[in-house]
């Protein structure tokens, strides 16, 4: 028995302003402030298109290397739900914006098809003061109401809970790279829903996933249970059905529609949105590059696939890290430190960005790679760099460079055979690792700033006298 998983992809838009009023979008507003008749479906209201959403739409089109209809019509999608204050949706239906498209999953390269990629406006917020389940009032807020999204619909290419993780986290990505939303599913920005079904039987359409861990846990929780019904020689139901999560189950919500309970037509309102050769071409021109370009470069420097993945997933990080290169070309060394000390002190005090330049950083890096300081020298550079110092001030003020004056290490290894006279003795009847030892309490005395080269050169010259 074989899992069919199709996704429904809503995100919304980095607009300053909803798809058809100009009513603000900021979701730190206390509720029921940013609206006005056009959200609110007061008559009289009429709607107007917001442009820089149509120009962002046809963004995403391009990178799900979707066909772009030049003209596109927008409906009105009817039911009833609180949350939707005109009693529909403007939303597209059989004529939409960007249609056939696909992506490729990064790992597998398998190739996921996109249906189609439509306008519309977001509902309201419903907020349930318990567990929904248990709840017997909720709270409407409007300022949602109009926001601008785009939904992607995929074919139900997926088969694997797995693979639609990865769908979705490449497709998150995609949004991301192309500055159209912010894809923070648990702020609502990316929302999912799954039509799940076993092959041969009937589907249910699966909602409330806020994460991508709730993404797998629903939809593992789901083929189970249609499976098990099947085996046990029952038929699935098609409904709609809630996840849960704090017990990790779906629950039946509704019977699940169809398009024609919905009763889309035309929006009189609307005029056709009617695409210009030179704003397609603009928008397609305008798309920087995607993840998978910066994989394909990433790849060049032999770099492992950890590597390459937290650096195409972390924008500003992959910047950083081209932009060092910039400075000192050794993709590995740089990549190295990087990701294991600097990604390091970033996660754990929690910064997005980091208090430096790459320049800074890569030319710490550079000095570690020409051998003229020690690991542990540019570790302490590091952190003398998270405290807001710079390189050069480091250098000059901070008494870190290696020591690499013969003379200046004689004297401390001079100081050490002095005070370790037993342990010279034991280098001299054979005992090798006294000589680690020595190195060691020079180290010790010089703060890891002798050069070790050197030292061990001087350190044998005063041990054979």
């Amino acid at each position: 028995m074989r899992p069919i998983i199709g996704l429904e992809v809503h995100t919304q838009l980095n607009t300053e302003t909803k798809m058809f009023c100009r009513c603000k979008i900021d979701f730190s507003s206390p509720p029921n402030t940013n609206i006005c008749p056009v959200c609110l479906g007061l008559p009289g209201a009429l709607p107007s298109l917001n442009e820089k959403a149509v120009e962002y739409a046809l963004k995403i089109g391009h990178a799900l290397n979707c066909k772009i209809s030049k003209t596109s019509l927008f409906h009105r999608k009817n039911y009833f739900y609180p949350d939707l204050p005109k009693g529909y949706q403007i939303s597209q239906y059989d004529i939409p914006l960007a249609k056939e498209g696909y992506l490729i999953l990064p790992k597998s390269g398998k190739k996921i098809r996109i249906i189609r990629a439509h306008i519309e406006e977001d509902a309201g917020k419903l907020i349930h003061p318990e567990d929904i389940v248990e709840a017997n009032y909720s709270y409407v807020d409007y300022n949602r109401a109009g926001v601008p999204l785009v939904e992607i619909v995929s074919y139900p290419d997926i088969e694997s809970p797995d693979e639609a993780v990865e769908y979705l986290m490449e497709l998150r990505l995609i949004l991301i790279y192309l500055g159209v939303s912010t894809g923070n599913m648990e702020e609502g920005a990316l929302r999912c829903d799954a039509n799940v079904s076993i092959e041969g039987h009937p589907r249910c359409e699966v909602k409330n996933m806020n994460s991508f861990k709730s993404v797998k846990r629903a939809l593992e929780y789901e083929i189970e249970r249609q499976m098990k019904i099947i085996k046990e020689g029952g038929e699935v139901v098609q409904e709609t059905r809630h996840f849960n999560e704090s017990d990790g189950k779906t629950y039946s919500m509704r019977g699940k529609e169809e398009a024609e309970d919905y009763r889309y037509f035309p929006d009189p309102d609307l005029p056709p949105l009617v695409l210009t050769d030179e704003i397609i071409k603009r928008t397609k021109e305008e798309i920087g590059e995607l993840p998978n370009d910066v994989r394909k470069r990433l790849k060049e420097f032999s770099l492992s696939e950890k590597e390459v993945e937290t650096l195409v997933g972390n924008i500003y990080l992959k910047d950083f890290y081209f932009e060092s290169l910039k400075v000192f070309n050794n993709p590995k060394a740089i990549s190295n430190w990087l990701l294991t000390e600097v990604l390091g002190v970033m996660n754990e005090k929690g910064l997005k960005e980091l208090p430096f330049t790459p320049k800074d950083f890569a030319s710490s890096v550079k000095m570690f790679s020409e051998g003229k300081i020690s690991s542990k020298i540019l570790k302490k550079i590091i952190k003398k760099l998270f405290e807001g110092k710079k390189f050069k001030e480091i250098i000059e003020k901070e008494n870190i460079l290696p020591i690499t004056s013969k003379e200046e290490i004689r004297k401390f290894v001079l100081e050490v055979l002095k005070e370790n006279e037993k342990v010279v003795n034991d280098y001299k009847r054979g005992k090798e690792n006294a000589l680690t030892f020595l190195i060691g309490q020079v180290m010790r005395k010089t703060k890891g700033r002798a050069d070790p080269k050197i030292l061990r050169e001087v350190l044998l010259e005063e041990l054979k006298r």
